[in-house]
């Protein structure tokens, strides 16, 4: 987890027929692995989730993607290492809701 870190750009996403964003482009998260299958070179990746803040769990839904939402934290996700602060979830009331 440590050193195949990546940024998944995003300016929302949807939960339980909900979407959610925060008005400005921000970032997922998320680690990616490359390994050799049978047809070759594959490449994945996944987003991490958290506990949801309020926002998110209004909506019934009980995790919510691990939101990097200033240059600092995203910074942070890559370069510096940080761990347990990422995991928390975005602030209440950051996020704009929106019905599908």
């Amino acid at each position: 987890m440590r050193k195949r870190r990546c940024l998944l750009p995003m300016d929302e996403f949807f939960e339980r027929d909900h979407y959610f964003g925060v008005g400005e482009p921000i970032a997922f998260a998320g680690l990616w692995e490359s390994w050799c299958g049978e047809d070759g070179e594959i490449e994945t990746v996944t987003l991490l989730t958290t506990t949801p803040n309020s926002d998110v769990r209004g909506v019934g839904h009980h995790r919510m993607p691990v939101l990097l939402t200033t240059p600092d934290r995203r910074r942070d996700w890559i370069v510096s290492g940080a761990d347990e602060e990422m995991h928390e979830p975005t602030q209440d009331g950051k996020l704009v809701v929106m019905s599908k």
